[in-house]
């Protein structure tokens, strides 16, 4: 590195924006640190509701307090009674899990599913099937 000297945060800036390869080696790092950020996925949680169930209602607080404390992951709160994509997407994970009695509101995260909602029997099994999805290691040690 000609002309670069120690202590000198400015001169790497100038050999950078001088160096035409070292310029394309940035750059192209950057764009790839940018796109790989972006493709990161997070797990999504599906929460089917209807607007006329007071279970899917009582349901709804307890969701966003799931948002809060979960920031990775993505939760998806979709209206079934009125939106025929979301009615087809609730079907196809229906068929998916091979539900036999299906209503709402359903909790779906991972290879797991809640359905009903009672405050406190239903927010533990939900939050547990989140625990048990995002840290799978965790929930095989035994409990003391």
């Amino acid at each position: 590195m000609k002309g670069l000297t120690q202590n000198r945060p400015l001169s790497l800036i100038v050999y950078i924006s001088e160096n035409k390869t070292v310029k394309k080696i940035v750059l192209f790092l950057s764009v790839f640190l940018l796109i790989s950020a972006s493709n990161t996925k997070k797990p999504v949680f599906y929460f089917f509701h209807s607007e006329s169930c007071p279970h899917c209602v009582h349901a709804e607080p307890f969701i966003k307090s799931l948002e809060k404390k979960y920031p990775e992951i993505k939760f998806e709160k979709l209206e079934v009674s009125r939106n025929f994509d979301n009615k087809e997407l609730l079907i196809k994970k229906i068929q998916e899990f091979k539900i036999e009695s299906p209503g709402v509101p359903l909790f779906i995260f991972g290879k797991s599913y809640v359905m009903g909602y009672k405050k406190e029997t239903h927010d533990e099994k939900i939050i547990q099937m989140i625990r048990k999805e995002l840290y799978p290691k965790e929930m095989e040690l035994p409990k003391d």
